[in-house]
């Protein structure tokens, strides 16, 4: 019972803190946003990482790291107008570049025999969650940037935070439909789903020009934004069992490790950022 209070103190209070930060410090292009993002990036990378080093298999940390940070940090460059959005994309073939270019200078016989795994190991470590997080920051290029942020965290706190009442309170003879999430319920999903798409709908009602006066698109968002909230939370639930662990860390009272946390905003940041940034 203890850790369902502190889940609920972190969801209802720590969680809101932060998109909080997002709405209230715009400061320029919402910085403060942007270097919180950089630090749950970082970690989330290292609770990767550590999902790798459970297992057994090699893995580099600190290259990785590096790289991986290099998204988020490249979006907000771009936003700022800093850097070219063509300079920007290139951090990706960049970051793939140096990781197997590293990979030269293992040269002996038990090196090149672990040189697959360790390469694959530090290819996810560098582009989870720094690819997906990116998409965080570029949220503050979209038109009334702020708003964006109030409708893209409602959307996604609404459905989990929903999914997880409805499937405390119904969902418990329709539970285990994913064998990798067994608390995961019909009920819960299906609720999480509706709050999602309601929220947005419900934004459309005040804001019509925010989704181009399209209805359809306000739904198809807040559609979109509440499968990949589960999505997320199912992905890393897939890499949590692989590896052994029922937590990705220990960071979040109540909620275990950043990506316990994180991992459900972060799916849902590059579906919602192209939904509006090109459809809009």
């Amino acid at each position: 019972m203890k850790k369902v209070y502190q889940r609920l103190l972190t969801f209802f209070v720590g969680l809101p803190a932060i998109a909080c930060v997002a709405l209230f410090l715009p400061f320029l292009h919402h910085l403060a946003f942007a270097v919180l993002i950089l630090a749950g990036s970082v970690i989330g990378a290292k609770e990767t990482a550590a999902f790798f080093k459970n297992r057994g298999i090699p893995h580099n940390l600190v290259f990785p790291l590096i790289c991986g940070a290099l998204f988020p940090i490249a979006a907000y460059l771009e936003i700022t107008g800093l850097i070219e959005p063509a300079t920007a994309r290139l951090v990706l073939p960049l970051a793939v570049w140096l990781i197997l270019f590293a990979g030269l200078f293992k040269q002996n016989a038990e090196d090149v025999k672990d040189a697959l795994g360790r390469t694959g190991s530090n290819l996810l470590i560098t582009l989870y969650p720094g690819v997906f997080a990116a998409y965080l920051v570029k949220i503050a290029e979209l038109p009334l940037s702020e708003l964006a942020f109030l409708i893209f965290f409602a959307a996604v706190f609404l459905n989990d935070s929903m999914a997880y009442v409805f499937g405390m309170l119904f969902g418990k003879n329709n539970r285990g439909i994913f064998p990798v999430s067994e608390n995961k319920s019909i009920a819960g999903l299906v609720a999480g789903l509706a709050f999602s798409i309601g929220s947005t709908a419900i934004f459309y009602n005040f804001f019509p020009d925010f989704f181009g006066s399209s209805i359809l698109l306000a739904l198809v968002a807040g559609g979109c934004v509440g499968i990949a909230v589960i999505a997320g939370d199912l992905a890393v639930s897939i890499l949590k069992r692989s590896a052994g662990v029922k937590d990705s860390g220990k960071i979040i009272p109540g909620r275990g490790g950043m990506l316990d946390s994180i991992d459900s905003v972060v799916f849902a940041a590059p579906v919602f950022y192209l939904l509006i940034r090109y459809f809009a």
